[in-house]
Protein backbone atom coordinates (compact mmCIF):
# COMPACT_ATOMS: atom_id res chain seq x y z
CA UNK A 1 0.00 0.00 0.00
CA UNK A 2 1.48 3.40 -1.37
CA UNK A 3 2.45 5.50 1.79
CA UNK A 4 0.52 8.96 1.81
CA UNK A 5 1.77 12.25 0.84
CA UNK A 6 3.65 13.90 4.06
CA UNK A 7 2.13 17.39 3.08
CA UNK A 8 -1.28 15.74 2.52
CA UNK A 9 -1.13 14.34 6.22
CA UNK A 10 0.05 17.82 7.50
CA UNK A 11 -2.81 19.13 6.13
CA UNK A 12 -5.41 16.53 7.24
CA UNK A 13 -4.03 17.36 10.88
CA UNK A 14 -4.90 21.54 10.53
CA UNK A 15 -8.09 20.56 9.05
CA UNK A 16 -8.79 18.40 12.02
CA UNK A 17 -7.19 20.49 14.61
CA UNK A 18 -9.20 23.58 13.19
CA UNK A 19 -12.52 22.20 14.52
CA UNK A 20 -13.92 23.40 17.71
CA UNK A 21 -15.11 20.21 18.37
CA UNK A 22 -13.86 16.60 17.92
CA UNK A 23 -15.93 13.20 18.07
CA UNK A 24 -14.06 10.88 19.69
CA UNK A 25 -13.33 9.03 16.81
CA UNK A 26 -11.83 12.14 15.36
CA UNK A 27 -9.84 13.05 18.32
CA UNK A 28 -8.66 9.54 17.94
CA UNK A 29 -7.34 9.98 14.63
CA UNK A 30 -5.37 13.07 15.01
CA UNK A 31 -3.42 11.33 18.09
CA UNK A 32 -2.68 8.75 15.42
CA UNK A 33 -1.43 11.69 12.90
CA UNK A 34 0.58 13.24 15.42
CA UNK A 35 2.13 9.96 16.42
CA UNK A 36 2.69 9.21 12.56
CA UNK A 37 3.66 12.55 11.37
CA UNK A 38 6.29 12.56 14.41
CA UNK A 39 7.87 9.35 13.31
CA UNK A 40 8.19 10.42 9.43
CA UNK A 41 9.76 14.08 10.34
CA UNK A 42 11.85 12.70 12.78
CA UNK A 43 13.97 11.00 10.03
CA UNK A 44 16.11 13.01 7.72
CA UNK A 45 15.23 16.92 9.00
CA UNK A 46 17.93 18.97 9.42
CA UNK A 47 18.88 22.74 9.89
CA UNK A 48 19.07 24.85 7.29
CA UNK A 49 20.58 28.30 6.45
CA UNK A 50 18.05 30.15 4.43
CA UNK A 51 19.90 32.01 1.49
CA UNK A 52 18.10 35.40 1.41
CA UNK A 53 18.38 35.42 -2.58
CA UNK A 54 17.70 31.86 -3.18
CA UNK A 55 15.23 30.95 -0.25
CA UNK A 56 13.60 34.56 -1.05
CA UNK A 57 9.88 32.96 -1.44
CA UNK A 58 9.59 31.06 1.39
CA UNK A 59 11.42 33.97 3.66
CA UNK A 60 8.60 36.38 2.31
CA UNK A 61 5.93 33.43 3.52
CA UNK A 62 7.77 32.86 6.82
CA UNK A 63 8.31 36.86 7.59
CA UNK A 64 4.00 37.15 6.87
CA UNK A 65 3.51 34.44 9.61
CA UNK A 66 6.28 34.98 12.43
CA UNK A 67 4.61 35.33 15.71
CA UNK A 68 7.29 36.58 18.26
CA UNK A 69 8.67 39.70 16.76
CA UNK A 70 6.09 40.68 13.81
CA UNK A 71 7.64 41.84 10.51
CA UNK A 72 6.75 45.26 9.94
CA UNK A 73 7.61 46.11 6.59
CA UNK A 74 10.49 45.08 3.82
CA UNK A 75 12.91 47.41 5.14
CA UNK A 76 12.31 45.26 8.37
CA UNK A 77 12.77 42.14 6.58
CA UNK A 78 15.75 43.27 4.42
CA UNK A 79 17.49 44.59 7.98
CA UNK A 80 16.58 40.74 9.13
CA UNK A 81 18.18 39.21 6.18
CA UNK A 82 21.55 41.62 6.58
CA UNK A 83 24.88 39.89 6.71
CA UNK A 84 25.24 40.27 10.32
CA UNK A 85 22.05 38.30 10.42
CA UNK A 86 21.49 34.54 9.78
CA UNK A 87 18.47 32.78 9.60
CA UNK A 88 17.74 28.56 10.50
CA UNK A 89 14.78 26.62 9.66
CA UNK A 90 14.28 23.20 10.64
CA UNK A 91 13.35 21.35 7.21
CA UNK A 92 12.22 17.67 5.95
CA UNK A 93 13.05 16.88 2.87
CA UNK A 94 9.42 15.48 2.39
CA UNK A 95 8.23 19.52 3.02
CA UNK A 96 10.91 21.37 1.37
CA UNK A 97 9.08 24.35 1.32
CA UNK A 98 7.51 24.23 4.91
CA UNK A 99 10.02 23.94 7.75
CA UNK A 100 8.14 22.94 10.79
CA UNK A 101 10.86 25.34 13.39
CA UNK A 102 12.59 28.92 12.19
CA UNK A 103 15.32 30.83 14.45
CA UNK A 104 15.50 34.32 13.60
CA UNK A 105 19.54 35.22 14.60
CA UNK A 106 21.58 38.21 14.50
CA UNK A 107 25.22 38.50 14.79
CA UNK A 108 26.25 40.77 18.15
CA UNK A 109 28.54 42.40 20.35
CA UNK A 110 28.24 41.70 23.48
CA UNK A 111 25.39 40.40 25.73
CA UNK A 112 22.01 42.48 23.26
CA UNK A 113 19.81 44.09 25.97
CA UNK A 114 17.70 45.93 23.73
CA UNK A 115 15.09 44.29 20.94
CA UNK A 116 14.80 47.65 19.14
CA UNK A 117 18.31 48.23 18.59
CA UNK A 118 18.14 44.45 16.75
CA UNK A 119 15.21 45.37 15.10
CA UNK A 120 16.51 48.94 13.50
CA UNK A 121 16.93 48.87 10.04
CA UNK A 122 18.49 51.93 9.93
CA UNK A 123 21.02 50.84 11.69
CA UNK A 124 24.66 49.57 9.87
CA UNK A 125 25.48 46.20 9.59
CA UNK A 126 28.10 44.73 11.55
CA UNK A 127 31.06 43.37 10.10
CA UNK A 128 30.82 39.63 11.27
CA UNK A 129 34.42 39.08 11.60
CA UNK A 130 34.13 41.46 14.72
CA UNK A 131 31.11 39.66 15.81
CA UNK A 132 31.55 37.62 19.57
CA UNK A 133 27.67 36.76 20.39
CA UNK A 134 24.68 35.73 18.23
CA UNK A 135 21.84 35.94 19.39
CA UNK A 136 18.51 34.08 18.88
CA UNK A 137 15.47 36.76 19.13
CA UNK A 138 13.01 34.62 17.91
CA UNK A 139 12.33 31.20 17.73
CA UNK A 140 8.80 29.60 16.18
CA UNK A 141 6.77 27.26 15.26
CA UNK A 142 5.71 28.06 11.64
CA UNK A 143 1.98 26.20 10.82
CA UNK A 144 -0.41 24.99 13.71
CA UNK A 145 -0.50 22.13 11.98
CA UNK A 146 3.10 21.48 12.85
CA UNK A 147 2.72 22.28 16.49
CA UNK A 148 4.40 19.92 18.37
CA UNK A 149 6.15 18.13 15.82
CA UNK A 150 8.97 20.22 15.43
CA UNK A 151 12.71 19.87 16.89
CA UNK A 152 13.27 23.14 18.30
CA UNK A 153 16.19 22.38 20.59
CA UNK A 154 17.90 20.06 17.57
CA UNK A 155 17.70 23.29 15.37
CA UNK A 156 18.81 25.26 17.67
CA UNK A 157 21.97 23.36 18.59
CA UNK A 158 22.71 22.59 14.97
CA UNK A 159 22.11 26.48 14.59
CA UNK A 160 25.49 26.84 17.27
CA UNK A 161 27.31 24.62 15.47
CA UNK A 162 26.68 26.26 12.26
CA UNK A 163 27.27 29.31 13.26
CA UNK A 164 30.87 28.42 15.46
CA UNK A 165 32.03 26.71 12.26
CA UNK A 166 31.47 29.80 9.96
CA UNK A 167 32.61 32.49 12.93
CA UNK A 168 35.35 31.09 15.12
CA UNK A 169 35.11 34.15 16.50
CA UNK A 170 31.61 33.81 17.61
CA UNK A 171 31.76 32.07 21.27
CA UNK A 172 28.59 33.10 23.20
CA UNK A 173 25.31 32.20 22.22
CA UNK A 174 22.22 33.49 23.67
CA UNK A 175 18.67 34.42 23.09
CA UNK A 176 16.48 37.90 23.64
CA UNK A 177 13.37 36.56 24.56
CA UNK A 178 10.08 37.91 25.16
CA UNK A 179 8.18 36.75 28.90
CA UNK A 180 4.76 36.37 27.04
CA UNK A 181 2.86 35.75 30.03
CA UNK A 182 4.43 37.86 32.77
CA UNK A 183 1.59 40.68 32.63
CA UNK A 184 -0.98 38.50 33.01
CA UNK A 185 0.91 37.03 36.00
CA UNK A 186 1.21 40.05 37.33
CA UNK A 187 -2.74 40.70 37.37
CA UNK A 188 -3.46 38.07 38.96
CA UNK A 189 -0.86 37.67 41.50
CA UNK A 190 0.72 41.50 42.48
CA UNK A 191 -2.33 44.03 40.78
CA UNK A 192 -0.73 46.84 42.11
CA UNK A 193 2.74 46.28 40.30
CA UNK A 194 0.43 45.39 37.07
CA UNK A 195 -1.35 48.53 37.32
CA UNK A 196 2.30 50.58 37.55
CA UNK A 197 3.15 48.99 34.63
CA UNK A 198 -0.25 49.56 32.43
CA UNK A 199 0.34 53.26 33.27
CA UNK A 200 4.00 53.93 32.36
CA UNK A 201 5.85 53.32 29.45
CA UNK A 202 8.30 50.62 29.16
CA UNK A 203 11.87 52.54 29.29
CA UNK A 204 10.58 53.40 32.55
CA UNK A 205 8.16 50.76 34.05
CA UNK A 206 11.22 48.51 33.97
CA UNK A 207 12.31 49.52 37.31
CA UNK A 208 14.75 46.93 39.57
CA UNK A 209 11.09 45.95 41.46
CA UNK A 210 9.80 44.93 37.68
CA UNK A 211 12.97 43.00 36.72
CA UNK A 212 12.97 41.23 40.17
CA UNK A 213 8.91 39.79 39.72
CA UNK A 214 10.39 39.16 36.70
CA UNK A 215 13.00 36.83 38.32
CA UNK A 216 10.20 35.09 40.66
CA UNK A 217 7.74 34.50 37.84
CA UNK A 218 10.20 32.91 35.68
CA UNK A 219 11.51 30.56 38.10
CA UNK A 220 8.32 29.68 39.19
CA UNK A 221 6.76 26.52 38.83
CA UNK A 222 2.71 25.46 37.91
CA UNK A 223 1.24 22.59 40.22
CA UNK A 224 1.71 19.84 37.37
CA UNK A 225 5.69 20.57 37.81
CA UNK A 226 5.99 22.74 34.98
CA UNK A 227 7.65 26.40 34.82
CA UNK A 228 4.81 28.95 34.01
CA UNK A 229 6.34 30.90 31.29
CA UNK A 230 6.27 28.70 28.12
CA UNK A 231 9.75 30.66 26.66
CA UNK A 232 11.46 29.84 29.95
CA UNK A 233 9.92 26.16 29.83
CA UNK A 234 11.35 25.76 26.15
CA UNK A 235 14.64 27.20 26.87
CA UNK A 236 15.86 25.85 30.04
CA UNK A 237 13.91 22.59 28.93
CA UNK A 238 16.54 22.59 26.47
CA UNK A 239 19.28 22.88 28.78
CA UNK A 240 19.60 26.50 28.33
CA UNK A 241 20.79 28.66 31.45
CA UNK A 242 18.39 31.67 32.25
CA UNK A 243 21.57 34.16 32.01
CA UNK A 244 19.10 37.68 32.88
CA UNK A 245 16.46 39.97 32.98
CA UNK A 246 16.72 43.12 31.18
CA UNK A 247 14.28 45.76 31.89
CA UNK A 248 12.76 48.04 29.18
CA UNK A 249 14.64 45.87 26.55
CA UNK A 250 11.39 45.83 23.92
CA UNK A 251 10.21 49.08 23.98
CA UNK A 252 7.03 48.16 21.89
CA UNK A 253 3.43 48.37 22.25
CA UNK A 254 3.65 44.17 21.96
CA UNK A 255 6.94 44.13 24.25
CA UNK A 256 4.31 46.61 27.18
CA UNK A 257 1.55 44.53 26.61
CA UNK A 258 3.61 41.22 27.03
CA UNK A 259 5.91 41.97 29.74
CA UNK A 260 6.23 45.27 30.57
CA UNK A 261 9.24 45.80 28.38
CA UNK A 262 10.96 43.13 30.23
CA UNK A 263 13.16 40.47 28.10
CA UNK A 264 15.44 37.45 29.04
CA UNK A 265 18.85 36.05 27.90
CA UNK A 266 19.11 32.44 28.00
CA UNK A 267 22.57 31.27 27.21
CA UNK A 268 23.20 27.87 25.23
CA UNK A 269 26.77 26.71 25.97
CA UNK A 270 27.12 23.16 24.77
CA UNK A 271 29.36 21.92 27.71
CA UNK A 272 26.63 23.14 29.81
CA UNK A 273 23.29 22.03 28.18
CA UNK A 274 23.12 18.55 29.05
CA UNK A 275 23.94 18.82 32.80
CA UNK A 276 21.27 21.98 33.01
CA UNK A 277 18.41 19.66 31.43
CA UNK A 278 19.34 17.08 34.31
CA UNK A 279 19.26 19.33 37.46
CA UNK A 280 15.76 20.24 35.84
CA UNK A 281 14.47 17.32 36.05
CA UNK A 282 15.09 17.44 39.33
CA UNK A 283 12.92 20.33 39.66
CA UNK A 284 16.47 22.66 40.37
CA UNK A 285 17.31 25.70 37.34
CA UNK A 286 20.74 26.91 36.19
CA UNK A 287 20.78 30.35 36.64
CA UNK A 288 22.98 33.65 36.50
CA UNK A 289 24.27 35.25 39.12
CA UNK A 290 21.71 38.58 38.07
CA UNK A 291 18.88 36.39 37.88
CA UNK A 292 19.80 34.75 41.56
CA UNK A 293 21.02 38.36 42.96
CA UNK A 294 17.50 39.18 41.88
CA UNK A 295 15.95 36.51 43.80
CA UNK A 296 17.70 37.34 47.03
CA UNK A 297 16.41 40.77 47.20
Amino acid sequence: MTMPDLADLVDRRARMMKSSELSAEDAAEVRQLTTDLRQRLSGGARAKTLDPIADQELLRKLARREPVNPVADDADLENRLAGDRRVFAWVHPGLPQRPTNVVWTALWQGLPDSLQAILDPAAPTLDPGTADTAVFYSIWSTETALAGLGQGRRLIEESVTAIADEFPNISNFVTLSPIPGFVSWLNSNLPEVASNVAESPAQTAGSGELARQGAQYLTSWSDKGKLLDPVARFHMGNGARLLRIIAGADTSELGETRSGGLMANYRYAPEDTGANRRVMRQGKLALGDQVINLLRT
